[in-house]
């Protein structure tokens, strides 16, 4: 339960999350913002290398499918910078994910230093 599937349904749900968040509730806007993009069939590769068994959603194909295109639109909508974690033929490396998001920072950083 509580899917939106419509996609219209959704923004208005984005929408109001944003003003309740960061007008009524006054909470401060993030200076960056990253989505760590792991496509759902790469996720499911990760979970089949794991010991622990996963939660309800984790193993329903459908809800991984519906929450990455909300994610995709909420990078999308929102500016957030997305850091594709895999290279379409294989999942990319820990290091390889770590060293993008430092190198993002690090250049947004020295951009606010000016």
């Amino acid at each position: 339960g509580g899917k939106i599937l419509n996609q219209q349904e959704r923004a208005a749900m984005y929408q109001w999350l944003d003003t309740l968040e960061f007008e009524m509730l006054g909470l401060p806007r993030p200076d960056i913002a990253l989505f760590l993009h792991m496509p759902y069939d790469k996720a499911i590769l990760l979970k089949q290398g794991r010991q622990e068994k996963g939660d309800q959603h984790e193993n329903d194909v459908n809800h991984l499918i519906h929450a990455e295109q909300a994610y995709i639109e909420l990078a999308t909508n929102y500016q957030w910078k997305t850091i594709e974690c895999d290279d379409d033929s294989q999942i990319k490396s820990i290091e390889e994910i770590n060293h993008e998001v430092y190198s993002y920072v690090l250049a947004k950083l020295k951009g606010y230093q000016k």
